[in-house]
């Protein structure tokens, strides 16, 4: 079964030239989602092991951008304070969060979401070692021992269920 934009429109013709190669190109995007759930996602400890995360994941090859309430939380106080860094006091980071937390990535104070971004154009292969990546980094950002950490999103999912279909067949 084929459903991609090939089975629509033909390969030669200038609209598929054009998504293939402008579109997907400039604009396309996909992500891992690394979800942290606990106590309070706020306090300092927990934001500099997402700062880990980010700082580790920034590094893998492939990776255009990472969105986390940590990089939120230090471009905020650098905008204060001139120092890009979490500063280490709860009543610090509240204030801070006062200045503007997108919902997105801190629906709660119970759960963040850091977001690891890289082309939509890139390989199998290369999404798959961005998400191994991805999972490998969290043991080594160190959270606090009562959180639960969860790698996810659309990439996970694709290749956990093509790992299961292969397995099965």
């Amino acid at each position: 079964m084929k459903s991609g934009t090939d089975t629509f429109v033909e390969k030669n013709s200038k609209l598929y030239q054009d998504f293939d190669h402008l579109y997907l190109g400039l604009f396309s995007t996909e992500s891992v989602v690394i979800l942290v759930e606990g106590d309070d996602v706020t306090k300092p400890e927990v934001l500099q092991a997402m700062d880990r995360i980010d700082q580790t994941a920034s590094n893998i090859p492939g990776v255009m951008e990472i969105t986390s309430p940590s990089r939120v939380i230090k471009d905020n106080n650098y905008q204060s304070t001139g120092k890009w860094e979490i500063p280490n006091e709860e009543g610090a980071v509240d204030e801070l969060i006062s200045l503007g937390m997108p919902e997105h990535l801190m629906p709660d104070e119970n759960h963040a979401i850091v977001s690891v971004v890289f082309g939509g154009t890139v390989s199998e292969t290369t999404r798959e070692e961005i998400l191994r990546e991805t999972e490998r980094s969290v043991p080594y950002a160190e959270f606090p021992p009562d959180y639960n950490v969860i790698v996810t999103g659309d990439v996970a999912f694709d290749i956990a269920m093509n790992e299961e279909m292969n397995t099965s067949m």
